[in-house]
């Protein structure tokens, strides 16, 4: 009766073994569209078998909020401003559906995968290869609060030239958006790069608001902004400040600016016969790896 019901409403035809397997991956967990690339056949084909079969399918705003809760509602966690500082400057929010993306390079994959622990997300993390042939990961929600949210704070869509955040600045903050659009050299120079002029001067206030010297470059062949902390003892105080809180970070700046702080600690004792400690950062130690 079942097999000749369904027979009836589609056109394919499907074994009681067949429709029994649908049925038993739809209870592990298997999405509509998961199980029809499994079966080899459509979505609306699976979903009528299940509807046929009184499971109760998901209606498209359930199916749009693939995490439990908005997890950055409270702008006072340092792991919630890092987030924040990497999305704004990485991340991409979708002009339609609601759609929040993170795509890194595959060194940095670990990075997917504490923002989706973070998110309580079970959404897997997809691969691709890049026109220039390198692998890239990508981490994809749908979900209205959280779209709308991130709105509200100035990670808009199509936000590279008009980002500037909402909320006050913050070392969390800063250490996110290095990790997404900043760069640290060897000689001690720290450069963020944004296509944004209302964000660059957002910077430049917040690290004179904490006495770090800094400079703003504007180039008009590729229309970005850098702002430019080069003083090697600034240098050293923002590190200090980013790596206090025990939070998430991206591993090859914090290396970089780990062997920065030791050339820092070197040539200080060297040439003034202090500690560094003695410094304007002293009175905190070195942060351990995170």
């Amino acid at each position: 009766m079942l097999i000749s019901r369904v027979k009836e409403n589609m056109h394919n035809s499907y074994t009681k073994q067949q429709v029994n397997e649908i049925l038993d991956l739809f209870n592990k967990g298997n999405t509509p569209t998961e199980i029809a690339v499994q079966m080899g056949t459509y979505n609306t084909t699976i979903r009528r078998i299940l509807l046929y079969n009184n499971k109760k399918l998901k209606t498209v705003s359930e199916v749009a909020t693939t995490i439990p809760e908005n997890p950055f509602k409270n702008i006072e966690l340092p792991e919630v401003q890092y987030w924040l500082g990497l999305l704004a400057t990485d991340g991409n929010l979708s002009t339609k559906g609601y759609r929040l993306n993170l795509s890194l390079q595959e060194q940095d994959r670990y990075i997917l995968e504490a923002l989706k622990t973070f998110m309580k997300s079970t959404n897997t993390i997809s691969e691709y290869t890049s026109r220039f042939n390198t692998k890239i990961y990508s981490f994809n929600i749908k979900n209205k609060e959280v779209h709308n949210f991130l709105n509200s704070l100035g990670i808009t869509p199509a936000k590279s030239k008009t980002l500037k955040l909402n909320i006050p600045l913050t070392w969390d903050a800063i250490k996110g958006i290095i990790d997404g659009d900043g760069s640290v050299r060897k000689t001690g120079l720290i450069e963020i790069a944004t296509a944004s002029v209302d964000f660059a001067k957002q910077l430049m206030c917040f690290f004179k608001d904490n006495k770090v010297k800094c400079t703003m470059s504007s180039y008009r062949c590729n229309k970005l902004h850098i702002v430019r902390i080069s003083n090697f003892k600034d240098c050293y105080y923002v590190y200090m400040q980013m790596y206090k809180n025990n939070t998430t970070c991206m591993k090859r700046k914090y290396e970089r600016f780990g062997s920065l702080a030791k050339k820092f600690a070197s040539d200080n004792a060297a040439n003034s016969g202090k500690l560094v400690e003695q410094s304007r950062a002293s009175k905190e130690e070195i942060p351990g790896q995170v």
